[in-house]
């Protein structure tokens, strides 16, 4: 139960930075995904620096322990950092709406692209005693009374594939999480 309620912090505090990061959200209005999907996927961002969710979790009273074990922070021998940082963040859920690990998909300015090595394209969340990616779909808890009306599933490729379909009122789409 714990661990269900440091990802559910950490999805707060990324959602929390989202509505803060004007760039951000103009480019994800311009890949045409609306103000309520956002909010209906959770979508949030992962500020630049090494330790923006440490800490604010910390202020809450999350352990090291609580954030090692959910992945959201890698860890080096004398210290820890977050594990997302400058990406869009996509919230994992189980068949139940409970968050248990996040994909996060790299965010540069158009203005910083030419000077900048964006790295991977997506960093997920890694195998927790949560977060099985063979087993979430992405999408599924807000599609599942839609697949059993139709008796059929779309699976798409990628998070923002899903959002743009739903968009378009295809409701019964669900993403697959990784390769």
């Amino acid at each position: 139960e714990r661990w269900y309620q440091t990802l559910a912090a950490a999805a707060k505090f990324y959602q929390s930075e989202l509505a803060q990061t004007p760039a951000v959200l103009a480019y994800l209005e311009k890949r045409g995904v609306t103000a309520a999907t956002i909010q209906t996927f959770g979508l949030g961002w992962a500020p630049p620096g090494w330790r923006n969710l440490i800490t604010a979790l910390e202020r809450l009273g999350l352990t090291r322990n609580d954030l090692r074990s959910t992945g959201l922070t890698v860890d080096r021998e004398t210290s820890s950092y977050d594990r997302f940082r400058e990406r869009i963040i996509f919230p994992l859920s189980d068949n139940l709406g409970r968050v248990v690990g996040f994909s996060g998909r790299v965010f540069v300015p158009e203005e910083s692209l030419a000077t900048v090595e964006p790295g991977a394209k997506y960093v997920n969340t890694p195998e927790t005693e949560l977060y099985n990616k063979s087993k979430i779909l992405y999408g599924y808890y807000q599609a599942k009374l839609a697949i059993r009306q139709a008796d059929a599933a779309i699976v798409v490729e990628g998070q923002m594939d899903l959002l743009v379909a739903r968009q378009a009122e295809t409701l019964n789409v669900v993403a697959v999480s990784g390769t």
